[in-house]
């Protein structure tokens, strides 16, 4: 109860996390990795990329001193 009180963590949440703990120890408490992998579902190739930037830089409006965009 004195963990709960000093901890802001709802019962739940601070239940969950003990069980987590003497079940798996301190590894249980560390943050897993999310999300995707860096560069999965990539629909250009690098070189691509590569070109289409070049292509966005070469068309913004400031150049052509247009006070709008060609895009959005």
């Amino acid at each position: 109860m004195q963990i709960f009180e000093h901890s802001g963590l709802s019962w739940y949440a601070l239940n969950a996390a003990i069980k987590r703990y003497l079940a798996e120890i301190a590894s249980a408490l560390k943050p897993a990795a999310r999300g995707r992998k860096a560069g999965s579902g990539r629909l250009l190739s690098e070189k691509q990329e590569v070109d289409l930037r070049q292509i966005i830089c070469d068309k913004r409006p400031e150049p052509r001193k247009m006070a709008f965009a060609l895009w959005n």
